[in-house]
Formats: C-alpha cells, structure tokens, sequence
C-alpha cells in the first residue's frame, strides 16, 4: 500500500538535500515549483539516499506511534498533506540561519486548512519534521552524496524552467498548445474561439464570455497541472518493481525462500498501486472533464483491486474516494453527491463496527455528509428519506465517537447531526419543526463543550457559524422578542467566527459567514421599522456583496448562486419599502441577481433551491406590481402567479409542510390582487 508517512519524510530529504549544499543554490531559478524539484531529485538520487529516507521514515513512525492514541485515521495522509502543502523554499531556509525549528515554525504558519491545523497535528508534524531537518541539515555525507543529482537538476532545470509557466495567462495558453489548438509560435492574445474550444474539451458549454472563459481555464490549468503530476508519479513506482524484481532473482540465486517470499508479496503490492493510482489518474482526468459517472466507475475498480492486500483496505479506500466525488458535487453540483453516498454504502458493507469501529463510525459520519447535502437539495419525499438517513447515520457513529471516547469525532458528528437537523427542521411546519430546530442547536452546542476557541479555533469558529445558522433558522420563524433575540444571537455568533474566518487567512469560510451574516441581518431589517430597517437592509446587501468577492461563478457556481439569491433577498426586501424609482431599481437589481442564480439553480439539478428562486422572483414581482412606478401591475401580478405556482410543484405538503404554507400564503395573496384589480 501507499505509505504517507514516507512520502512526506522523501520530500524532506529531497528539500534538506538542496539546503545541504548552499553553494549550488545560485543555480536554482527564482518561481521554480518546490513540490516539482523535490520529486525530480529523489528520482535522480543515489540508491544510498533512500536509507536516509527509510531512517527518517523509521524514527517518524516510532513519534506517530507514540501520539497513535491522539490521532485520527486518517493522520498520515494528513502529515503528507501538510508537508506537501508547506514545502519551503530551499533559499528561504538557508537565509533564516538552517534552522530546524525555525524551518518548521514557518511551516506550520502557513498551513490554513481545519484538518490541518486541528490538535495533535500541528504537535505530530512539529515532533517528526523538526529532528529529521536537523539531521539533514547537520549530515555532511549525506549532502556530498546529493551532489550529483543536485547538480542535474539545477542544470536540467535551466533549460526547463525558461517555458515554465510564471503568469496565469500562460497557464491557459499552454494548455491550448497542448490540446493543437494553436499553434507553439501562437503570438500573444488568443482568439476567444480557441478558449471557447478549450473550455468545451474540460465539460463548459457555451460559455464565451472572455473574463470567465480565463477564470474557467485557469482553474483547469491548476487540475490539468496536479493530473499531469499524478501520471508522472506512475514512473517510480514501475522503477521501484524492476528493482524489487531484481532482489528477488538474487535472493532465489541463495535459495533463500522466505525473502524471495517477502519480495514479491512487495511487488504484488507495489504493482496493485499502480494500477489503483493509474485508475485514480484516469478519474481525475474524468472529474475534470465533469464526467462523474466515469470518475465513480474508476475509482470503484480502483478500491476493489485492494482486495488482495487487506480484507478491509477496499473499504477504507471507498471512504476516501468517496470523499473526492462528494466534494466534487458540493462545488459543481451534478451526480457526485449520489455517487458519493453509494460509495460509501459501499464501504460500510465491507466493514464491521466490532473489527474495524473507528472506521466504520468514520464511514458512517462521512456518509451522513454526503446524504445531509444531497438530501437539502433534493425536494419531496425523496429528500425527506435522505435527511433521515443522514441523521440515522450521524447517530449510528455516534455509538462509537463518544464524548468520552473519542471527543473530537463526537463533536465533528454532534455538529454535522446539528446541520441534518436544521435542514429537517426548515421543511416541517408548526411546532414539530421549531422542536426540530431546537435539536440541532442543543446538538451544535453541545458539539462546542469540546470545540473551544482556545483548543480548536478553526473548528470553532466552523461550529459558531453553524450554530448562527440554526439560530437564524429558528429566530426567522418566532416573532416578537424571543424571535428578536435569537436573531440577535445569531449575529453575534457570526461576528464571532469572524474574528478566525479573516477574508486572507480562509477566503471561502469567509465569504459562507458573510453571506450568512447577510442573511440574518436581512431578516432582522425586514423587522425593523424606517430607517434602522433601510440601513440593516444595505448592511446586509453588503454583506452579500462582499462575499461575492471570493465565492465566483466559476470557481464556485453552487456558492455563488446561493449568495446571489441572497443579494437578491435583501435587494427585493429593500426595494418593497422604497418608494418611487430608486425602489423599482432595487427591485430590478433583485430580479436580476434572481435570474443570474437561476443559470446554476435549474429546477432538474437544484429542485428545491429553484423551488425558492421561484418564490422570491414571485415576491419581487409583487413589490414592483406595488410601486406605483409600473405601468402594468396586472402583468407583474401574473408573473408572481407563475413563478409561486411552479414553486408550489415542488414544494409538496406531506414533505415541505412550512414551505408549502408559506407559498400557499403568497399565492392567495397574489389572486386577491389581481381580483381587485379586474374588479377596480
């Protein structure tokens, strides 16, 4: 099997091996892909280098050992993540002394992702890559053996590095060349045809518009980059098979069975990697081109093919696949979510809580993520059952994540458990539904009694906007001063999350709790009466506005349409309470960002959040049919009419009980208007 721990520790060799020889470094170009050169040298190194490599390797395990009992399952992909994600530049490190621990403290400050930054992986990554630095750093035989190799790839690169990509521009450009659509003496300034073309090659239809035709093809630039890395990384791994093969002969030569044994179990495992990492290559290229369905197949075969190697592995690699198609369908929408969800029935038919419980809870939380995300897109009874679903199996793992037990895991699901709840209690009517959201915020406080600022400040800040989410949720349905109060509640949890979430430390986290933020502050400004009311509205516009700096269509196309739908709600709410043309203004604004939403919010991928568009665009027509500035109320009166009805399609009332009310409320109200308007 892949081995993470070693992975990071090789590409601390191959950095401490740059260090270890100052004097070349003059060689090494400026803007030069660390990652990049790390992973040439190690190929070129002397065979001796790969026991610096296995010593490191033993002595960090030994440490990961040590802190087992602290750490999640999947902590060594982590470790490699973070080493990955932190390599420093050789130069940098030579400037700052060739110090170990202050090479790590850099490190560490530049990592920003929650997994990594949660307790004891910051203590793990500190304990193992602090002494391995130090004695590369100190190992004069060692930098004396990397000269060659060195020296090989910083004259190897001189040549290379002069067509490197440096600007995002030549991102895109080179990717033209690679696909023939222009030619490599291509003068600068690419016809929009040839990245309409290219566009069309990576799933986007019909997009044309140059600004987001270079943000789209950008963002592929980066994955056609990373997809490239994984096929080149095949070529060690069949160096690593003629090597173990070699062994083998040799050792059949002393008859020496139980090693020729040993050998050949390595290459059988060896060669089941690279035939799972050529199917996870060829699924990336399909996630890529947005072909779900093919990434899911790949990936299947890819898990299955581990069966050979542990009883259980196909099943945790399930979990992990299941993950990629998971996340690829919260960003782009489509089949991922499904896909992922059966997946990870998938793993959960191939573990067993008594033989493999930390898994098998894991795969149950991880499942329940899928399930809570598609379900809250999913309308009728279809997401009703998936909703449940999820919670039942948020509840299953915890049945192995105990508080006591495992207390950072029981907090993870007690929070996801929060989020299913919600999202049930925002579909159920009455009390039922209000005792549903009080659920979910016992649920997310009590996940808070273990995420605390000073512990786990990334995850509670995570936590507080989750926990603003059920607050406004409940405040929104509750009038007077109790409703008052808990939306007052949940600003304050926002502002909180806030003072973690900064707009240059985690952009993305930032901009969902300045939506959400918005979108409480709408809902108290649609409260509030004359200016203080006016002025929250703008506020919350604002908000909105804001957030939109970072969540961008291309990038983020489901993010973006739901924070447009938001602009749009404040927009309208603003709109309705202006009189004259600066109020039909607004209202044009509103149902213009209605409309932008609608590209991603189609009523066949996004039932249920069209369903809602579909309700706002009619409330907007409403308020222009109001503003005395029309010349038609009767038209816009009908529109609202349409778009409620096809609101209503979806939201059915056995399962969308509060949605269907309110809707039915509006659709009433629209048919009085219209009567006294035939009757006027």
């Amino acid at each position: 099997m892949a081995d993470p721990l070693k992975n990071g520790i090789k590409l601390i060799v191959a950095i401490g091996g740059f260090v270890a020889k100052p004097s070349l470094l003059d060689g090494l170009r400026t803007g030069v892909e660390i990652r990049d050169l790390a992973r040439n040298l190690l190929a070129r190194a002397p065979p001796g280098i790969g026991t610096m490599a296995d010593d490191l390797t033993a002595e960090a395990r030994a440490t990961f050992d040590g802190m087992k009992h602290e750490l999640r399952l999947e902590a060594e992909i982590l470790f490699e993540q973070m080493v990955e994600t932190a390599l420093p530049d050789p130069r940098q490190i030579v400037a700052d002394g060739m110090d170990a621990g202050r090479i790590v403290a850099t490190m560490l400050a530049r990592h920003t992702e929650i997994e990594h930054t949660r307790p004891p992986m910051p203590d793990l990554f500190r304990a193992i890559v602090t002494p391995a630095f130090a004695r590369l750093l100190e190992s004069r035989s060692f930098a004396d053996d990397l000269t060659p190799a060195f020296m090989a790839e910083v004259l190897g690169d001189l040549d290379r590095i002069e067509g490197k990509i440096d600007k995002v521009p030549q991102q895109v450009v080179d990717l033209l060349i690679r696909q023939g659509l222009i030619p490599q003496d291509q003068p600068d300034g690419v016809p929009v045809a040839d990245l309409t073309a290219l566009a069309g090659k990576f799933g986007a239809k019909g997009m044309t518009a140059p600004g987001a035709l270079l943000d789209f093809l950008t963002k592929k630039a980066e994955e056609y980059r990373e997809y490239r890395h994984a096929i080149d990384a095949l070529d060690d791994r069949v160096a690593a098979i003629a090597n173990l093969k070699g062994a083998a002969q040799d050792a059949a030569e002393r008859l020496d069975f139980d090693e020729v044994e040993t050998l050949l179990s390595r290459v059988d495992e060896v060669e089941t990697e690279i035939a799972a990492e050529t199917k996870e290559a060829r699924a990336r290229n399909a996630l890529m081109r947005g072909r779900v369905e093919d990434a899911w197949r790949l990936l299947c075969a890819a898990a299955d093919s581990f069966a050979s190697v542990e009883k259980h592995e196909p099943a945790r690699r399930r979990i992990g696949y299941a993950k990629r198609l998971s996340d690829h369908g919260r960003r782009y929408g489509g089949p991922g979510l499904a896909l992922a969800a059966r997946m990870g029935r998938a793993a959960l038919d191939g573990l067993d809580r008594d033989e493999t419980p930390r898994d098998w809870a894991g795969a149950q939380n991880n499942l329940g993520n899928a399930l809570q995300t598609l379900g809250s897109r999913t309308a009728g009874p279809e997401g009703t059952a998936l909703l449940d679903e999820a919670a039942a199996a948020y509840r299953r793992g915890l049945g192995v994540f105990t508080e006591a037990e495992h207390p950072a895991d029981w907090a993870t699901t007690m929070q996801n458990l929060g989020l299913a709840l919600r999202t049930q209690g925002t579909r159920t009517a009455g009390s039922a539904g209000l005792a549903l959201l009080g659920e979910a915020i016992d649920a997310i406080r009590a996940a808070l009694r273990i995420r605390t600022e000073v512990e786990y400040p990334l995850d509670w800040a995570s936590t507080m906007q989750n926990l603003g989410n059920a607050l406004q949720t409940q405040g929104s349905r509750i009038v007077g001063p109790e409703g008052s109060s808990l939306l007052a509640e949940a600003v304050a949890a926002y502002r909180e999350a806030l003072r973690i979430f900064t707009e240059d430390a985690h952009p993305a986290h930032w901009a969902l709790t300045m939506q959400n933020l918005g979108n409480v502050i709408e809902t108290q400004g649609n409260r509030a009466a004359g200016p203080e009311g006016v002025a929250l509205l703008g506020e919350a516009a604002a908000a909105c506005r804001a957030a939109l700096r970072v969540r961008t269509e291309v990038d983020h196309p489901v993010d973006w349409a739901m924070t447009m739908q938001n602009l749009g709600n404040a927009l309208q709410t603003r709109g309705a309470r202006t009189a004259g043309p600066r109020g039909a203004a607004l209202l044009g604004e509103a149902v213009a960002a209605f409309r932008e939403a609608l590209r991603v919010f189609t009523e066949a991928a996004h039932p249920v959040d069209w369903a809602m568009m579909q309700e706002n665009m009619a409330l907007a027509e409403v308020a222009i049919a109001e503003n005395g500035c029309t010349i038609s109320p009767t038209l816009h009166l009908k529109s609202a009419l349409r778009h409620v009805e096809a609101a209503l399609r979806v939201f059915d009332p056995a399962h969308m009980a509060y949605n269907h009310e309110k809707a039915a409320r509006l659709r009433a109200r629209i048919a009085g208007a219209l009567m006294a308007l035939s009757e006027s």
